[in-house]
Order: structure tokens, then C-alpha cells, then sequence
């Protein structure tokens, strides 16, 4: 149950507390689910399933695959099982959370589905064929993951064994014809449509904090129409790009002709090293506005600062304190004029940077509602006949500011102002559209969308979901019993069309599909349901009374492989050194050199490697760092796909590749020998460490045969290092987990290798 629902094994104290429970087993048995389903660790081994279906990936794909920012959208997906969200909600914003009324920024996060497609910005490359390559990714995922079909074999031409036709195909790409991304990423990060979000929950829980006491020191500062009107009448207001001067002894006159020439164009910013000593920066450039007007000044600027407006000295309100971001209220007159501005350094050499903010730019374009928090305080502020009441303003206007600095960016999904012509394309080609436009509509065979809404991607995703829907409740059961019993009740969870299996229990299928919907589409009630049925709790051992070597019949427990995360993760908490931290960016582990290197286009920001350090690199793997041409190599080894498409089956392999590197992967020597260590530091004598051993990591007592093949190859180890002390002494250098200075080197690497044989063998790698 534990491996089942975690990914982890139960510690020993858990396994104990079963064992001493007085209750019945259905009750102790239901207790531990409880416990579990309720757990982080429970939505961290939920959400590795469906981030296989959704092929979230860190980088872009194809040749280039550049680096891109979704983990936030890894991280959402972790929250909603954490939070035990409805499926049918977490189905909906995933596809259209953009487009739901009064959208919340996690809804609108959660449209980061959508753009997990590849992009691509190689030379030579045809912006409209690739756009249209990711739209057909679209409608396989939501075929795979959601319906069950093979959609994508009506690309080209009517499905040839499936009721679909290649008009109703494109009837479906119609639903995402519009999306506003852009075909190409332009070798940036953040490209098409992003949301910019606090980068975790505690940043989440400051920046809430900050708006809600924006909100109400605005209260009724709100300014009238006939302010609005004047802001209006003061634009546009122009301003050359900086011009950077220095740095030279504080005193000295800059030369106006000499100097960095600042290359972005206000408002936006410009910054500048001060180098660690005192000197000074002189920061210029020309602001033009129609009429006096004031705007606000915002930079880090050392230790002291001086500012001019033309030539004269001007004395302005500041907020901030030195060497940290200050906001400074600059009026400027009509016409145009020279702003100025000298920032001393204070030996530090911390960075510069100057911008000027018009908080009436958006208010003026949108409203004042509409006007970003920020803005809304600083506007209040030059409009308040109380200044004294709204004192507070620029500082917590400047708090936000540094707040907003730590901000992320993650790709999301948003339609365009005016939709696409969709036609059919001849054979699946972007340039060949064939026939009359076609409006968005769904396959035939499984009903209609409702007539009261328009047909865009909400209406499609409330349909997906409606209780009329033939397939996408049983297509979700059946991959929700695959995570529980290792294969499905159909064993082609990515078909269940003509070519696909036929499900083994087709009324049960039927009874957990409709009974899903009916108790609110609760994942956790359907699993709980699952793992406390006799089936799961099975023995899985082959029965003699049956003939059933697939076990088809589900007549005994799975016994299946873990999969590559797992495995690692399993180690991991053997060893103590599995970190719990929930969420982040991903992580780069030990991997051998050159790799990235030998794969990457030389235009990639993929290209070189640089692997974390420290608690980074005993993360869940989950979070491990997935470049889509080259994953980290012991996940691609274990059959984890490289999520350059949707996934809701996992092969399994078995090669002597594995077992190699099982033995020999640099994490996993780091492991052993610290499972190693932690067995000498729980136990005192050989029997009761091999007893911890397996009990860790196969919840019972070794049988004799396991004690006493353990007990002869630690004789043997012993020996061999003894004799080759160097040995021991490199099998402790290997990775960054510290080593006890009182261990015994020699003992430590015998114990290793007992170590690493038991979780290279089937006690590990098997779940029973």
C-alpha cells in the first residue's frame, strides 16, 4: 500500500505501530490508508503519472531544446492532488482554466498543460508547420490521456479502424487553432503567453499578505474620473535610452560623450556593477512629457544619491534606505528634459540599476481597476488630500516592488482576440487547407456539445467531463487501477478503440466509472476504494487452482518492477537521505560529463551541464531536471519516457545495462555506503543489521537463504578490503553525502556492498 500510494516504503516505526494495532486488519488496513492518501508524499507519486501524460518536460525539445519555465505548473499539479481537487475541476482548468468566469491566477496556471508541446526556434524552420505540429500534440494528449483514442491516425485521413473521420479531427483542432502562443520560442525563456506568479507557496502567502493591505490603504483613495482625465491629457511621455557614465573617483566630472549607452528604452531598467571601491556611476538620460507631471524613480543606487532635472538640483520624496531598491517622486516640466542622476558606491560592489515608472500608464489605457497593485498604491498616493493617511503607500508600494523581483514566469494558454479559420488540411499538411471553414464541434460517435455556450475549449473541457460522456470516466478509472494493480483493466490504456484490448471486468469498469463521478470525481475515495478491495490485498504468489501466467484475471496480487523514479527514491530513504522539500525548479544530479555536450546543438542554453550540490541532489525524483533529448541517463535506463509526447503506459525493460549501473552510478554507490553507514550506527551485530536491512526494504524477517547469502558475501567484502584498504577509502569519497569521521572504512565499504546487492536485487527492485 505504501509503495503504491507514496512511492516509499512504511519506515519500521510504521510498520510496527500496524503490527501492534489491535484492530481488525480491514480497520488497521483502512487506518494506514488514511494516513497515507492524506500524505505529500501520496500527491508527489499521483502527480509522476499524469506528468508522464502531460509530457512536462524543463526544456523545449527538438534539436535546440532550450531551457523553458514550467516547473510552477509541476508544482500546481502536486497542490491539486495535495488539496484533493475534484478530477473533473482539475481536467477543466487544465484545458481552459483561462476562459473560466472570474479566472483565479491558479486556474489560469493550470493552462500551462497546453503549452508542454515542443517548440523549436532552428533556422530554416517553417513558423506554420510547427505551429501546426503543436496543435496536433494538443489533441494527442487529450486523446491519450482523456479519451482513450488514437486521434492522431485521423491527422492524415478518416481513422482507419476507429468512427472518426478526418473532418470531425479537425472539427477538434479548431478548439485550439486560436491559442495565442507563438510557433517559435525565440530562444527566450518566457515566450507567447506567460503568468508571472510567486515561485513558491510561502512567497505566495508574502505577496497575498502585501495585496490585501494595498487594497485596503487604497480603500477610498480611488481617484475621480476628472484625475484619470488629467493623466490622460499628460501622455505620451518619451525618454531616450540611458546613458551610463563610469565609474571614477567620487567628485571627478564625467565627460557627457563618454559612457556605456544604455540599450533598453524607458521604462524600462538599465544596471550597471559598481566596482568595490568608492567611485561613482552617473545614470542620464532625456525624459520629454506635454505638461508637469511627476514620475517615480526606482533603482538601487549605493550609498548616496544625488538627482537633477535639467540643471538644477532637485529635492524629492524617497522611500527606501541606501543600497536597497528606493522608490524617489521626480517632477518633471513640460518640454523636455535631462534627468540625472550620480549613485556612489560603498565598497561593495553592488549592483546598480535605475527605471522610471508612469503609474498612469495602464490606469489610464484599462482603468483604474485593471492597473496592476503596484500602480493602484503609488496612484493613490499623488492623489490623496491626506498625504499623512497614505504615508504608507511608496513603502509598501517598494516592498511589492522587491517582492515582484522574485517572481517566475511559467507558459500558459490564452486564445487570441479573433479566432482562426480552421479547414481540413490534405494528408495532415500546414499548407494544404482543403474545403469550408469548420466551426469547433466533437466526434459524432460521442454525442454533442450543449447548444447554450459557445463551442470553445471551456465548452470542450465541461464535455470531457459531463455525465452524458461515454469514455473519459472509464479512460481515467482504468489508469487509476493501472497505478494500483501495474496493468490495466484494459491493458491499452492509450486505446480503447477497436485495435485496443478488451477490458478483462467490463462491468466493473463500468460500476468504478460511474461511482467516480457520483462521489464528486474524488480521486483519493476511488483509490482508497481500490487498495482496501481483497484483490489488492491478495498474495502474489501464482496460484496453482489458476492458469492465468498474465494474470488477467487479477486472481493474485502485481508483481511488477518500480518504476526509475521510484527506484531512486527508494534508495534515497534507505540511506536517509531522501529531502522532503515540496516543489522548485529542477534538479541536476550526478551524471557522467560530456553528455548534454555530445547531444546539444551549439545554440542550445542546454548545452553545457552544471550539476546542483548539497540537499538539491537527494530530491524526489520528481523534481529531477528533464532535458527531453537527454534525460538524466538512470531514468531513461529504467523506461521513463523522454516526454517529447503524451505517455499513460510505461514499458519495462530488463537489461544487464541496468543491473551494471545499478552497482556502479555514482548515486548509487553514494547510497549503499550510506545505507552502510546507518546500519553500523542503528545496529550492533551482523544478524540484527541484515534484519533491518531487508525489513526496510522488504517490510518482513530475511528468510534463512537471504541471512545466510548476506552473512557470506560480507565475509567475503570484509577480506577484500582489508587487503586493499584503498579501496574502502574510494568507496567513501564518492558523492557529496558527509561521512562519519568514526566509522571504520573498512567495515563501512564491506556493509556497502551487502547493501547495494540487496537493492540491486528483487527485495527492491519488485513491487509484491
Amino acid at each position: 500500500m505504501t509503495l503504491d500510494l507514496t512511492g516509499l516504503p512504511p519506515t519500521l516505526e510504521e510498520l510496527d505501530a500496524f503490527h501492534a494495532d489491535p484492530s481488525s486488519d480491514d480497520v488497521a488496513c483502512a487506518t494506514v490508508v488514511r494516513r497515507l492518501l492524506a500524505s505529500s508524499a501520496c500527491a508527489e507519486r499521483l502527480a509522476l503519472d499524469w506528468l508522464d501524460a502531460a509530457r512536462y518536460a524543463d526544456t523545449n525539445g527538438y534539436s535546440i531544446d532550450d531551457h523553458r519555465e514550467m516547473w510552477l505548473y509541476r508544482d500546481w499539479v502536486i497542490a491539486s492532488f495535495l488539496e484533493r481537487q475534484p478530477f473533473d475541476r482539475f481536467l477543466v482548468e487544465q484545458l481552459a482554466g483561462d476562459l473560466l468566469p472570474g479566472s483565479t491566477e491558479r486556474q489560469r496556471l493550470a493552462t500551462a498543460f497546453l503549452r508542454n508541446s515542443m517548440n523549436t526556434h532552428e533556422g530554416g524552420t517553417i513558423p506554420e508547420e510547427y505551429r501546426i505540429a503543436s496543435i496536433a500534440d494538443k489533441i494527442d494528449t487529450v486523446g491519450k490521456s482523456m479519451l482513450g483514442l488514437t486521434l492522431e491516425c485521423a491527422r492524415c485521413h478518416d481513422h482507419k479502424y476507429d468512427p472518426i473521420t478526418q473532418t470531425e479531427y479537425y472539427r477538434l483542432f479548431a478548439f485550439f487553432n486560436s491559442t495565442a502562443e507563438p510557433p517559435m520560442d525565440a530562444n527566450a525563456y518566457a515566450f507567447g503567453p506567460v503568468l508571472e506568479v510567486p515561485a513558491d507557496d510561502a512567497a505566495y502567502r508574502r505577496w497575498n499578505d502585501l495585496n490585501e493591505r494595498a487594497a485596503a490603504l487604497v480603500g477610498a483613495a480611488e481617484p475621480t474620473q476628472e484625475s484619470i482625465d488629467a493623466a490622460r491629457a499628460a501622455r505620451p511621455w518619451n525618454a531616450a535610452g540611458w546613458q551610463l557614465h563610469g565609474p571614477a573617483a567620487v567628485g571627478s566630472e564625467l565627460p557627457v560623450d563618454e559612457g556605456w549607452e544604455g540599450t533598453d528604452k524607458l521604462p524600462g531598467r538599465t544596471d550597471r556593477s559598481l566596482p568595490a571601491n568608492d567611485s561613482v556611476l552617473r545614470f542620464r538620460c532625456d525624459v520629454e512629457v506635454p505638461r508637469d507631471r511627476d514620475l517615480w524613480l526606482v533603482g538601487r543606487f549605493g550609498s548616496s544619491l544625488s538627482i537633477r532635472v535639467g540643471d538644477r538640483m532637485v529635492d524629492v520624496e524617497s522611500f527606501g534606505v541606501p543600497g536597497e531598491l528606493s522608490l524617489h517622486r521626480v517632477s518633471f516640466p513640460a518640454g523636455k528634459s535631462r534627468l540625472t542622476v550620480e549613485a556612489a558606491g560603498d565598497g561593495s560592489g553592488a549592483m546598480l540599476e535605475a527605471r522610471l515608472v508612469d503609474p498612469w500608464e495602464s490606469t489610464v489605457a484599462d482603468g483604474f481597476e485593471a492597473a496592476t497593485p503596484i500602480d493602484r498604491l503609488l496612484i493613490a498616493y499623488e492623489t490623496s488630500d491626506d498625504r499623512s493617511a497614505m504615508s504608507e503607500g511608496p513603502e509598501l508600494a517598494r516592498r511589492m516592488m522587491i517582492e515582484r523581483a522574485g517572481f517566475t514566469t511559467t507558459l500558459v494558454a490564452r486564445d487570441l482576440p479573433s479566432p482562426r479559420l480552421t479547414h481540413v488540411l490534405r494528408r495532415g499538411e500546414y499548407d494544404q487547407p482543403i474545403g469550408d471553414p469548420l466551426d469547433p464541434s466533437v466526434p459524432a460517435i460521442m454525442g454533442a456539445l450543449p447548444d447554450d455556450r459557445p463551442a470553445d475549449r471551456l465548452a470542450l473541457a465541461r464535455w470531457l467531463v459531463s455525465d452524458q460522456h461515454p469514455l473519459v470516466r472509464r479512460v481515467l478509472v482504468n489508469g487509476f487501477w493501472q497505478r494500483v494493480f501495474g496493468n490495466g483493466l484494459v491493458r491499452t490504456p492509450e486505446d480503447f478503440g477497436v485495435q485496443g484490448a478488451q477490458p478483462t471486468h467490463p462491468e466493473l469498469l463500468d460500476r468504478l466509472a460511474i461511482e467516480f463521478s457520483e462521489r464528486g470525481w474524488d480521486l483519493k475515495l476511488l483509490l482508497r476504494e481500490m487498495v482496501n478491495s481483497r484483490t489488492f490485498r491478495q498474495e502474489s504468489r501464482r496460484r496453482s487452482d489458476v492458469e492465468d501466467p498474465e494474470n488477467r484475471l487479477f486472481a493474485r496480487g502485481p508483481r511488477h518492477r518500480l518504476d526509475a523514479e521510484v527506484l531512486r527514491d527508494l534508495g534515497l530513504w534507505a540511506a536517509d537521505l531522501l529531502d522532503p522539500t515540496l516543489g522548485g525548479e529542477g534538479v541536476r544530479l550526478y551524471q557522467p560529463d560530456g553528455m548534454w555536450e555530445a547531444l546539444a546543438h551549439p545554440a542550445s542554453n542546454t548545452r553545457v551541464y552544471v550539476q546542483d550540490h548539497g540537499n538539491k541532489l537527494y530530491r524526489r525524483s520528481l523534481y529531477v531536471y528533464w532535458k527531453r533529448t537527454s534525460p538524466h541517463p538512470m531514468m531513461t535506463l529504467f523506461d521513463a519516457p523522454d516526454r517529447e509526447s503524451s505517455c499513460v503506459r510505461r514499458t519495462r525493460s530488463t537489461t544487464a545495462l541496468q543491473s551494471l549501473a545499478l552497482f556502479n552510478e555514482t548515486q548509487r554507490v553514494e547510497i549503499a555506503r550510506s545505507v552502510a553507514e546507518r546500519l553500523l550506527r542503528e545496529a550492533s551485530d551482523d544478524a540484527s543489521r541484515i534484519d533491518r536491512l531487508i525489513g526496510m526494504l522488504a517490510c518482513r524477517a530475511p528468510t534463512d537463504g537471504e541471512r545466510q547469502a548476506c552473512l557470506n558475501l560480507l565475509a567475503a567484502m570484509r577480506q577484500r578490503y582489508a587487503e586493499s584498504p584503498q579501496d574502502a577509502a574510494a568507496i567513501l569519497s564518492i558523492g557529496e553525502a558527509p561521512v562519519a569521521a568514526e566509522i571504520d572504512p573498512v567495515e563501512t565499504a564491506a556493509w556497502s556492498q551487502v547493501a547495494a546487492t540487496v537493492l540491486a536485487s528483487d527485495l527492491s527492485l519488485m513491487l509484491y
